[in-house]
């Protein structure tokens, strides 16, 4: 959840998403496929089969891998450029399969373009016209069926998957989508698939989404519970509405503000904003 509250700025220290340590070399793609990738305009990436650096059981953090990276290079983010599960996984690979969605609200689309060239991939055509044009549910409970969907679902010919055959030569269009964290739809091709199943990929972003947020209650659900909420006496003048699982607060009394944050944080909105000036 998101609160933006217009009383105060505050400044976050800057985050690096690249490899906290240089690429293992199992992890370094020819350098014959880099030049090819970069002389086109592409990033390029080489993934693990799942299982080949395994860890124990359970295990969270990077250092207790045999390669020192979560999940032992098996996932890659486009958003992170991290092959550590820890940094907001968008592809996978296991057993010869590419996937998406792995944890939590997460969920995504991929869908196979057959032998084209990486660069004729354009949103203007179907189908990256309908993966642009997508807009993820908001509500707990929607984007819960959304992800039961995902598993394969068939539109206009094209077949929109979250698990698909890994192929050689082939191109994919990935929506990968990640509440609170990023949503990204990228067009990659596989370069080489290795004797061992390591595949290399050659990618391009095609569109970086607003940040998704969720939200657990119906904006009616929410009104009410909002409006039963600010019935207290320490919150007279304060005004609100919800749209889409998002509260509005204003005219909130200075010091009230505290209070009237952890009560709303209760409710598990999407967002709140919140300021002094009344709503008009």
């Amino acid at each position: 959840m998101r609160i933006a509250v217009v009383l105060a700025v505050v400044l976050s220290p800057l985050i690096s998403f690249g490899q906290s340590k240089e690429l293992p070399d199992v992890l370094k793609p020819d350098p014959d496929l880099v030049i090819l990738a970069e002389s086109s305009g592409f990033e390029v990436a080489k993934i693990l089969p799942r299982g080949t650096f395994a860890g124990p059981f359970n295990a969270y953090k990077d250092e207790e891998n045999p390669l020192g990276i979560r999940e032992g290079g098996s996932y890659y983010s486009f958003t992170t450029r991290n092959h550590s599960y820890n940094k907001i996984p968008q592809i996978g690979l296991e057993k010869g399969m590419l996937k998406v969605g792995f944890y939590g609200l997460s969920y995504g689309f991929v869908t196979a373009l057959g032998d084209i060239p990486l660069e004729l991939v354009e949103l203007d055509t179907f189908p990256g016209r309908y993966l642009a044009d997508y807009k993820p549910p908001y509500l707990y409970s929607d984007i819960r069926e959304e992800q039961k969907r995902a598993w394969g679902f068939t539109y206009e010919s094209f077949k929109f998957v979250s698990r698909i055959k890994a192929t050689a030569q082939a191109t994919y269009l990935v929506r990968a989508i990640s509440f609170d964290e990023a949503d990204k739809l990228v067009a990659f091709k596989i370069l080489k698939i290795d004797d061992d199943g390591a595949i290399t990929i050659g990618w391009r972003s095609l569109k970086d989404f607003e940040v998704p947020r969720y939200a657990h209650e119906t904006d009616d659900v929410l009104r009410e519970k909002v409006a039963a909420l600010l019935k207290n006496d320490r919150y007279v003048g304060t005004q609100f509405s919800v749209s889409k699982g998002v509260i509005t607060v204003r005219g909130v009394p200075r010091n009230s503000v505290n209070q009237l944050t952890r009560d709303l944080q209760e409710l598990r909105p999407r967002s709140i904003t919140m300021s002094h000036a009344p709503i008009e």
